[in-house]
């Protein structure tokens, strides 16, 4: 494998950064710690001529109890994850392994390129058996069709924001705005959020009642040290007066894009009649999209993230 050549721009400030994405037209990328632009680079995947480094951006790597920066490192959410509700340092150490954690980031992670078997391959291996609609090809491979790309989105830490009911704020030439992470997600494995051309996500907001849940996230995954998730799920609870009174679960890697279920109050207490697990996943299931390009089954994907929800409601509402 060998990095196609690309020219190289260090911006000082977000403006900065936005105004060299506008000028180049198009045939440019943000990068932070490139763990996954860089790799996919090699395989010649979504190629770019420029890129635009974010590590020379102060404003961007700062951290404080209700604001991460898009440039801050897995390994530095986990180092300082005591300022933070503790379900970010968790989600955070089942992030890849110690080594990639020191270079990828939070905003990577986010905006995490969808993956899949047909998809994340060599040039060779393309040529010879053809390309996905993702890459060079016209066509989904895994579900034979040619109006939606299936690859999952893999990013962990989203599930986490999403029972938080984090937001994410985007700079870009019209100016800021702010986007609440569950309107964020778009589920298409090729343009999986609403990120404009040449906008860039600089930072996740917390609001103040992300430390009053109680909160899990579990992983499936073929190696518990380094794999992608095959499926995720975030569980988040809020307790008044010793009763649970908002219960928030979101899946991951089981579709285009991360979903999120949320029942409050009255809702909780008709669920509780139903069965909390099956209303939750009664709402989850017309986003899950689970489909056969990953390593294990749509199946056993689908049956263990119920299976963790069931778990980890348990746990939590004892």
């Amino acid at each position: 494998m060998s990095l196609p050549s690309f020219q190289l721009h260090m911006p000082h400030t977000v403006d900065q950064a936005i105004s060299l994405a506008g000028s180049l037209k198009g045939d440019s990328a943000f990068v932070a710690g490139g763990t996954d632009l860089l790799v996919n680079a090699k395989e010649q995947l979504n190629c770019h001529k420029n890129l635009i480094s974010l590590s020379g951006i102060g404003a961007m790597k700062e951290m404080s109890r209700f604001s991460i920066g898009a440039a801050v490192t897995i390994a530095e959410l986990i180092r300082k994850g005591e300022i933070l509700p503790p379900l970010l340092s968790k989600t955070a150490r089942m992030v890849a392994g110690p080594a990639l954690r020191e270079s990828a980031t939070v905003g990577g992670n986010l905006l995490l390129n969808g993956r899949c078997v047909y998809f994340n391959q060599s040039k060779l291996y393309r040529c010879s058996h053809g390309a996905c609609m993702k890459a060079e090809g016209k066509a989904c491979i895994a579900v034979a069709q040619t109006e939606r790309c299936y690859a999952p989105f893999s990013g962990d830490l989203a599930a986490a924001f999403l029972v938080l009911n984090a937001e994410f704020e985007l700079a870009g030439p019209e100016g800021e705005r702010i986007v609440p992470a569950c309107e964020f997600y778009v589920n298409d494995g090729i343009h999986a959020n609403v990120l404009n051309s040449a906008e860039l996500l600089v930072r996740v907001r917390l609001s103040e009642d992300a430390f009053d849940f109680n909160c899990d996230y579990r992983k499936l995954r073929p190696r518990s040290s380094i794999d992608f998730p095959e499926a995720g799920v975030a569980v988040a609870v809020k307790k008044t007066n010793e009763r649970a009174s908002e219960l928030r679960v979101a899946l991951t890697a089981l579709g285009p894009a991360p979903s999120l279920a949320v029942l409050r109050d009255d809702q909780l207490e008709q669920a509780k009649a139903r069965g909390l697990a099956d209303t939750l996943w009664k709402q989850l299931s017309p986003s899950v999209l689970a489909v056969r390009n990953t390593s294990f089954s749509p199946t056993y994907r689908r049956e263990m993230a119920r299976l963790f929800i069931e778990q980890m409601l348990e746990s939590l509402l004892a």
